[in-house]
């Protein structure tokens, strides 16, 4: 591997983690040294409920800036919610729940 920096390793193995695998981690290390990389950010689903103009759950509004008239739930209720998906452009994201 040669020599390098303690902070290249940590950015290295960061960037491998995404691989999953260490039979690609080759891969992951041919692809790091040709420059590229890429951040892998996950948001809970709280942070995107928190940063969500409207928020459906089960289609129906629960969350909204736009004025738009919203069903009141309990937290429990937001919980168990999987996010179903998230349009990060217009901030819109859609959950289901049991």
């Amino acid at each position: 591997m040669g020599r390098y920096s303690r902070k290249d390793m940590i950015e290295f193995a960061n960037f491998a983690k995404s691989y999953q695998s260490p039979k690609k981690v080759d891969d992951a290390y041919a692809y790091y040294l040709k420059g590229i990389r890429f951040v892998t950010k996950k948001e809970s689903t709280f942070q995107k409920i928190l940063k969500s103009n409207i928020v459906y759950l089960n289609g129906k509004i629960v969350k909204s800036r736009q004025g738009k008239e919203e069903i009141r739930i309990s937290i429990s209720d937001l919980k168990d919610a999987v996010v179903e998906r998230w349009n990060r452009r217009t901030k819109v994201l859609y959950l289901k729940g049991k």
